[in-house]
């Protein structure tokens, strides 16, 4: 079921906006009452939205960055696409010596925590399973 559906003009601002309104709306449902859960999500967003603006759209604000976010009991599914080319495929080994690069340190960390992505040219899929109970927090174990 659709619970989340918008497009918006590429500018970081509005992807504040967007991700606050996100995780405002995601608070009433019961399955997500934590706060570390509600943050794993804002992070995930954050990232996938603004690469989107920075990298698909080239910060041209002219562009629309489009997010769906569907949920069916135990999964959560972020969808974002953009108007750009697409992007390569993200690597899926996580490194802790890789924090310090300058790029892609976010989509790293979005894969430590546990969501699935897929990316398909200029559209990503994020899924999140709800009851996976292991501890998606960072540990360098």
């Amino acid at each position: 079921m659709i619970i989340y559906k918008t497009d918006f003009l590429s500018t970081f601002k509005r992807v504040d906006i967007i991700v606050n309104e996100i995780i405002e709306s995601l608070k009433s449902i019961q399955e997500l009452n934590s706060e570390n859960t509600l943050f794993m999500i804002g992070f995930m967003l954050r990232e996938l939205l603004n690469n989107a603006v920075e990298h698909g759209n080239k910060n041209d604000e002219s562009k629309y960055v489009f997010c769906e976010i569907d949920y069916d009991y135990p999964y959560l599914s972020f969808k974002v696409e953009d108007e750009g080319k697409g992007v390569i495929t993200l690597k899926r080994e996580f490194d802790f010596e890789d924090i310090l690069r300058e790029r892609n340190r976010g989509m790293e960390l979005i894969l430590k925590y546990g969501f699935v992505v897929n990316v398909d040219g200029n559209k990503i899929h994020a899924i999140y399973e709800l009851n996976n109970n292991k501890d998606r927090g960072v540990s360098n174990d």
